[in-house]
């Protein structure tokens, strides 16, 4: 099994900000994994949901979904899937359902 440290460092090198996310967790790493694991857990759910909205053009429930990554994602340190939410969710609120279906493609991927 993999250690809390060796976690971290892989994050680290897949470019997570794991100054910001211990930021977030008080600085400790224990809570650091248990939310990594509940965002993984959520992630997945919410992964089928996002897609759904894609498909079925239901950007309202998209809108809120993409929202609750962006803050996810921030709070595990991973600031580019944060960013990609930002983004998302700023076509959703112009109306831009072009961008939000290229731009949707790219965050589920």
């Amino acid at each position: 099994m993999t250690d809390t440290n060796d976690v971290i460092r892989i994050l680290a090198r897949k470019g997570f900000d794991i100054v910001q996310a211990m930021e977030t967790c008080a600085e400790d790493k224990e809570l650091y994994i248990e939310v990594l694991r509940t965002a993984l857990e959520e992630g997945r759910r919410k992964y089928e949901v996002m897609t759904r909205s894609l498909e079925n053009k239901d950007y309202e429930r998209y809108h809120v979904e993409v929202h609750a990554l962006k803050n996810s994602a921030r709070a595990i340190g991973a600031l580019e899937l944060s960013e990609l939410s930002v983004r998302q969710e700023r076509a959703v609120k112009e109306k831009d359902y072009e961008a939000v279906t290229a731009g949707g493609e790219e965050l589920l991927s």
